[in-house]
C-alpha cells in the first residue's frame, strides 16, 4: 500500500510542477510570503518524505518482500542497487532539497531539487521498465503481485 501511495503523491507532484514554478518565482521575488499552506506541493513533498522514511523503517524491520528474497542473485543486485539505494536516495533528497529551498529560500537547493526531479523521472522510467521486463520476459508475475498489494 505504501508503494502505491508514494507513487500517487509523486505523480501529483509532477502534475503540479508548473504551478509550483510560478509560485517559487513569486516567492523569490518577494511577492508572496513564505506560507507553505498556499502550495500543496510543499505539503505533499513532506508527506512523501515521511512515507518514504516509514517504508525504509519497515524494510529494515521486516526485510524485503518474500519475492525479492527468492529472486535470482543478479536480480537482487539490480533491485538493491538501482531500484533500492538510488530510488530511496532520490525519494529522500528531492523533498529535502525542496524543503530547504522553500522554507529557507536557498536558491541552490531549488536548482538541486529541479535536477533531482529529472533524475527521479529517469529512475522511475527504469523502475517501470524493469517491472515490465520481470513480468513479460522473466514471467515472475511481479506486476500482478504489486497490484494485489493495493
Amino acid at each position: 500500500f505504501l508503494h502505491w501511495l508514494i507513487v500517487a503523491l509523486v505523480f501529483f507532484q509532477y502534475i503540479a510542477n508548473g504551478l509550483v514554478q510560478t509560485i517559487w518565482n513569486a516567492r523569490v521575488a518577494g511577492k508572496i510570503p513564505n506560507e507553505p499552506v498556499l502550495v500543496f506541493h510543499v505539503f505533499f513533498g513532506l508527506v512523501v518524505l515521511v512515507l518514504v522514511l516509514w517504508r525504509i523503517a519497515l524494510i529494515l524491520r521486516d526485510g524485503m518482500p518474500e519475492a525479492s528474497r527468492n529472486a535470482p542473485r543478479l536480480q537482487r543486485i539490480i533491485t538493491a542497487s538501482l531500484q533500492g539505494l538510488l530510488y530511496y536516495v532520490l525519494l529522500l533528497a528531492v523533498p529535502l532539497s525542496g524543503a530547504a529551498a522553500w522554507f529557507w529560500t536557498i536558491v541552490p537547493a531549488a536548482a538541486l531539487h529541479t535536477n533531482l526531479e529529472i533524475a527521479m523521472l529517469v529512475v522511475i522510467a527504469l523502475h517501470v521498465a524493469y517491472a515490465l521486463v520481470q513480468q513479460l520476459w522473466l514471467h515472475n508475475n511481479v506486476i500482478m503481485r504489486m497490484i494485489g498489494r493495493i
